[in-house]
């Protein structure tokens, strides 16, 4: 079985007795081996710092309930910001240009229309 405590470091269960687990914990590999209620605590990236803890609470029928702990802070790269200058910059106003406008193009269509439905229907009346 494969996990891993807080998303970062793979572990493995090597071997699960009646009240003993042997986990192996990928990031070197190291092998560690609790009993029930047992807490060890685990350096995983070899600065000589425990990095987490790792508790056995309990072996039923086979399954094993650990309880991992981060002793440490996660890890985190640092970030230049640049500089930001202490007075605010002016904010300029943006406002949307706004294209001519095409009502007179929607008029025209209508006019054209009218004239053309009105033609037609004067057109038949002459016809009769």
């Amino acid at each position: 079985m494969l996990c891993s405590i807080f998303l970062l470091i793979p572990v493995r269960l090597k071997s699960v007795t009646t009240n003993t687990v042997t986990i192996i914990i990928e990031s070197e590999p190291i092998e560690v081996t609790l009993e029930i209620g047992e807490t060890k605590q685990v350096d995983v990236d070899g600065d000589g710092v425990n990095d987490i803890s790792i508790t056995l609470n309990d072996i039923v029928d086979g399954l094993v309930d650990l309880t991992t702990k981060r002793l440490t802070p996660l890890p985190v790269k640092e970030v230049h910001a640049e500089e930001v200058p202490s007075e605010e910059a002016p904010v300029e106003e943006v406002v949307p240009e706004v294209g001519p406008s095409k009502a007179w193009l929607w008029i025209l269509i209508t006019v054209i229309l009218a004239v053309i439905i009105t033609s037609y229907f004067y057109m038949q009346k002459k016809k009769k």
